[in-house]
């Protein structure tokens, strides 16, 4: 059995993927994004409350609704550390 190799995405990742501010950066990011599939995909407690703090809405349910399916690790707990 292969296993995926875990990756851990703060809040500038998928902020990247909307931010089209920097187009480059943004091509990029969603470049990077169509491979997640290959990886174990996780974020954090403390990513979802950096992002529930932006003021935008849209911007913010954007950016939640692209990480909802990634396992959310305890920001107060080993598994960040």
């Amino acid at each position: 059995m292969i296993r995926k190799l875990r990756i851990y995405l703060d809040t500038s990742v998928p902020n990247a993927y909307i931010d089209d501010r920097n187009s480059m950066r943004q091509e990029l990011t969603k470049v990077f994004w169509n491979r997640l599939d290959q990886y174990k995909v996780f974020t954090s407690e403390l990513v979802i409350e950096e992002i529930e703090a932006i003021s935008d809405e849209i911007k913010r349910n954007q950016i939640l609704d692209l990480i909802k399916d990634f396992e959310k690790l305890n920001s107060k707990g080993e598994e960040i550390e």
